[in-house]
């Protein structure tokens, strides 16, 4: 695929499940996105930091410290403050996606496949 011109969006994907996390960096990068990703929600908050991605994808279950957590870590970063966040959960549960909209994210659903999770991402990056 031809590079885009201007700089690379970057997507932070923060989820325990490496095939998942992997699955969605694949399909990501094929656009020419820049994709890191870790698996616990401790290292997420320092590698947003340091990485500052354009759009984060975040799971809500997660060993240590729980997604919504993370989130509410992430919003208190002044650099972050305007990121784009998908909270991502096979459940649904309406408290959590409360607590997603109160926190300026989007919940969207894990469905099993990852290929929508990818292409709502490339669409609010304006890639798709």
């Amino acid at each position: 695929m031809a590079e885009r011109p201007g700089p690379r969006k970057k997507v932070l994907i923060i989820d325990d499940d490496a095939d998942l996390a992997a699955a969605l960096g694949a399909g990501l990068s094929q656009d020419g996105i820049e994709v890191r990703a870790c698996h616990y929600g401790e290292q997420g908050i320092p590698d947003a930091q340091a990485f500052l991605p354009d759009l984060i994808i975040l799971d809500v279950l997660m060993p240590g410290i729980h997604g919504i957590h993370v989130l509410s870590e992430l919003r208190r970063i002044p650099a972050l403050e305007k990121t784009r966040i998908f909270v991502i959960s096979g459940m649904r549960d309406r408290e959590i996606e409360e607590q997603v909209i109160r926190y300026g994210a989007e919940f969207v659903h894990k469905s099993g496949e990852p290929l929508a999770i990818v292409a709502k991402a490339k669409r609010c990056l304006g890639v798709l």
